[in-house]
């Protein structure tokens, strides 16, 4: 028999979610998380989410690959809740948590994508200035006759 139970096993280092039973109009059982640990998933996301953008904002060098573990871990989390939810309609406090998350990943990836810009020009001014270091001259633009013969 299919168990949706195994769905949400996690690592040791997560909480638990927990499921409750319900009653469906047929008569069976199924398996549905409750609104309130999604809205807790939900809001472990979104502090992530500021907690990275903070980070970037302070021109400090963030462990980005800290940040992207423990978002898809939770976004995992979500998933799998999501799918034992059938379809069920959304109410609207989760809109309003969904419509916060979206602004302030609006904010983080403008925050990734400013410090992805910087690192692309810092990189391109230090490959220019390694070229120019190890350059003798001889296929210079400026010398315009290459090197002389001696």
């Amino acid at each position: 028999m299919y168990e949706p139970r195994n769905l949400l096993r996690r690592p040791a280092s997560s909480p638990a979610v927990r499921t409750r039973q319900e009653t469906v109009p047929n008569g069976g059982q199924t398996m549905l998380p409750p609104t309130g640990e999604l809205f807790s998933i939900i809001d472990r996301l979104d502090q992530v989410v500021q907690q990275e953008t903070q980070a970037l904002d302070k021109n400090g060098v963030a462990d980005l690959g800290a940040f992207t573990r423990r978002k898809s871990q939770i976004l995992l989390e979500i998933t799998r809740l999501t799918r034992l939810m059938n379809g069920r309609a959304r109410d609207a406090r989760l809109d309003e948590r969904l419509g916060r998350l979206k602004v302030n990943l609006a904010h983080n990836r403008d925050t990734l994508e400013t410090h992805l810009r910087a690192a692309r020009q810092l990189s391109e001014l230090i490959a220019d200035a390694s070229r120019d270091a190890e350059s003798d001259g001889t296929y210079s633009a400026g010398n315009g006759q290459g090197r002389q013969e001696q």
